[in-house]
């Protein structure tokens, strides 16, 4: 259901490095000047660009992607358009591990993950949260030597966790 509102809240959604220039021109040239026009007409524009929003902290409770999502929301919970802004380019970006899957569909994600011998490497970082209804299987936060992105980053992107979680290509778009 739309938010009575009259403000314009905008997500910027790119990868980062390749697409600086174009966001530092967006935050400098053509926000201001929608602000401007919004504020003539009696509306707010608001752009959320979260390169500089998400906290340290949030990334080591591997809620990144949980709270691009609920800023998605948030902008589309006004039912005032546009509210999205894609940015494209030539790389691929960021592509975080999932950080709820229901247990339901992780164990059907297990035939996979034996296959791709990921079982240790998903039993270290993926717990069973059986206070959740329905239960569901959660990324644990990162500690100690993972606390850094450096170190954090080859696990992330090891493929046989990456591809005994792919495998299972519903797990991806319940985050």
């Amino acid at each position: 259901m739309p938010i009575d509102t009259r403000t314009f809240r905008i997500f910027v959604s790119s990868t980062f490095e390749d697409l600086k220039v174009e966001r530092n021109a967006l935050q400098s040239e053509v926000f201001p000047e929608l602000q401007r026009l919004c504020g003539q007409r009696g509306a707010r524009f608001q752009a959320i660009d979260l390169r500089w929003g998400v906290r340290d902290e949030a990334g080591l409770d591997q809620k990144t992607m949980e709270i691009c999502l609920r800023e998605i929301q948030r902008c589309q919970a006004t039912g005032v358009r546009p509210n999205f802004i894609a940015l494209l380019g030539d790389r691929y970006g960021w592509q975080p591990l999932p950080r709820r899957i229901p247990a339901g569909e992780f164990e059907q994600l297990r035939p996979h993950l034996q296959a791709q011998r990921a079982d240790a490497l998903v039993e270290k970082w993926y717990r069973l949260d059986t206070n959740a209804v329905p239960a569901e299987v959660v990324l644990q936060p990162r500690t100690d030597e993972f606390a850094t992105r450096e170190a954090w980053e080859p696990v992330e992107r090891d493929p046989r966790l990456s591809v005994g979680l792919e495998t299972g290509h519903q797990c991806r778009r319940r985050l």
